[in-house]
């Protein structure tokens, strides 16, 4: 978590309810400084140190960050607009834990052969104290793993708290590589397209193609992409759009575009969430989250809820306003040197009336004097 003034970054340890912080310097290494205080709030999400020694934590109920000294005198409340996603989003370790606390929310004790018990209970889902048996872990081991500061967990622990929260193949993957993230942060490298990938997208002429990085940056596009997904924008643009962020504040054409805004909207989360858990130390990909997590209460609500896919392979409808619906299924082909960036072709199924009006696009930018007008 960052603290008020955006400038500084914590571990996260809690035994019991003694919250200990330690700073981290700028290569991700713990530094020598730790301060701890006495808990003030139910189960608190997010703690760092400022400039002077203080410990800021989230009270994620209350929806505010409250700043307290050595031994638990509080100093000072920050009272905020939005809840703290966007704070948490910042250390991997929180990342981890935000993903299992969201999962833990969808499993009824009575999921798991135990007893709800108490009527109203303060916590949705699994408490923590309820998973870490069925996964043949101690509770304070559980609680660490949350907050990410069980660096050395083996596979066998993970798959053990997959099962109790039920996890997809996609999510048990998404758990293992947000786990491995906590043991070491590296600073990832700035995205650089090869031109032999540049080449490859300009080669297909018959349908859509893309180029695309990890923070949802569109690198490369042929003509017939550039109509399909963004028309408005010019084609030979230096900086072409980024399709998470078109697509949640650019609402009046992506809605328009996408039949299923919503799905699409969470496929573009679970991207992102697929490459924070790789790219940790990729500070344009964090920054495109905490400006999205401002500016778009669709973003905001959605990201909360922490949908996970690998997004491989994508069927959906497109609603073009020069040939009509076409359901494009999209093939996300991964470069080899694992730098995040992918080609996505998108293609329609054989004989269908997609694929006629797939090619009636792609001849009205490619061909244009064979363009045909759309079914009515």
């Amino acid at each position: 978590m960052v603290d008020a003034r955006g400038n500084a970054y914590a571990n996260n340890i809690g035994y019991g309810n003694r919250l200990t912080a330690f700073d981290i310097g700028p290569d991700g290494s713990l530094g020598d400084r730790r301060v701890w205080a006495e808990a003030g709030a139910d189960d608190p999400d997010g703690i760092c140190v400022d400039a002077e020694g203080a410990v800021w934590y989230a009270d994620v109920g209350n929806r505010r960050c409250v700043r307290v000294r050595e031994g638990g005198e509080v100093l000072g409340v920050v009272e905020l607009d939005r809840d703290l996603a966007g704070f948490r989003v910042m250390y991997p370790g929180s990342v981890l834990g935000e993903f299992l606390r969201s999962r833990r929310a969808r499993v009824r004790p009575e999921d798991v052969g135990l007893s709800s018990g108490i009527r109203h209970r303060r916590v949705a889902g699994l408490r923590r104290e309820e998973l870490a048996p069925l996964a043949g872990v101690s509770v304070g081991y559980y609680t660490r793993l949350e907050q990410g500061q069980s660096p050395n967990v083996s596979d066998e622990v993970l798959d053990a708290v997959a099962r109790v929260l039920r996890l997809d193949d996609d999510e048990v993957a998404h758990l293992h590589r947000l786990a491995r993230v906590a043991r070491a942060r590296r600073k990832a490298r700035p995205e650089r397209l090869r031109a032999g990938i540049r080449l490859m997208v300009e080669s297909f002429t018959e349908v859509p193609a893309i180029a695309v990085g990890r923070r949802g940056d569109i690198l490369a596009w042929n003509r017939p992409a550039h109509a399909l997904l963004a028309p408005h924008w010019a084609f030979d643009a230096e900086e072409k759009p980024n399709f998470v962020r078109l697509d949640f504040l650019e609402l009046d054409f992506s809605r328009g575009l996408y039949a299923d805004w919503e799905q699409k909207a969470r496929d573009d989360i679970a991207y992102l969430e697929g490459s924070l858990s790789r790219f940790p130390g990729d500070e344009g990909l964090t920054a495109l989250v905490e400006e999205l997590l401002a500016l778009s209460p669709q973003f905001h609500a959605l990201w909360t809820e922490h949908p996970v896919s690998n997004c491989a392979s994508i069927s959906r409808d497109y609603r073009h306003p020069g040939v009509g619906v076409m359901t494009l299924t999209a093939e996300l082909l991964r470069t080899p040197d694992d730098e995040g960036q992918g080609v996505t072709v998108f293609q329609a199924e054989a004989g269908s009336p997609s694929r006629e009006r797939l090619r009636r696009l792609t001849e009205s930018v490619t061909r244009p004097g064979l363009a045909r007008p759309a079914d009515r």
